[in-house]
């Protein structure tokens, strides 16, 4: 059992594709696209200045949902959104905004897994600066992948990964009965 490279291909590209669909209105992305990235593991140590981060895990299973920002991006988005000169300038209020995001889309994704039989309990939104990206513990379970995106548009562009780690390979074909989730309704927080 396990997964070849077109498989996990596609099971990576559902990921994209649902993260994609729910993210672009909640951060007045206009027109955005979406790249893979190939990193080294110097490349990949400090994505950018903060990051919000979510965990899906059961005994077997761990899925690991980190969302790469800036606050200068942020603040313009923030400023479009609640014009509000207070909530603007705040880090704090900022920093709740992308927990919120990264709570909501951490919840579609709990949903889509749940939905293929792969039960999960999921964290808090957790936030930190790129930096303790470092300092965080790597999964030992012996199968899985992990992918990096970068989503741009004309004004900004943020980063995102998913790893998922598992000690029994069935789970992680179970990921290849994920088909079409981007296609249900988005997330709408305004």
């Amino acid at each position: 059992m396990g997964l070849n490279k077109l498989e996990t291909e596609e099971i990576l590209d559902e990921f994209k594709n649902l993260i994609y669909s729910n993210l672009g209105s909640y951060l007045l992305l206009d027109d955005p696209y979406i790249d893979s990235l190939v990193l080294d593991k110097m490349e990949e140590k400090v994505l950018s200045n903060w990051m919000t981060f979510i965990f899906l895990n059961n005994p077997n299973f761990s899925l690991y949902f980190k969302l790469y920002y800036n606050h200068t991006d942020l603040k313009k988005i923030v400023e479009q959104v609640f014009k509000d000169t207070k909530k603007t300038n705040d880090i704090n209020f900022m920093n709740d905004y992308m927990k919120e995001l990264s709570n909501t889309l951490g919840g579609r994704i709990n949903e889509v897994l749940r939905d293929i039989g792969i039960d999960l309990i999921m964290s808090s939104p957790f936030i930190a600066t790129g930096f303790d990206d470092l300092f965080l513990d790597k999964d030992k379970k012996k199968f899985g992948f992990k992918n990096i995106w970068k989503i741009k548009d004309n004004n900004y562009s943020f980063f995102f990964s998913i790893e998922l780690k598992s000690s029994e390979p069935e789970d992680i074909d179970k990921l290849k009965l994920m088909k079409g989730y981007e296609r249900n309704d988005e997330i709408d927080l305004f």
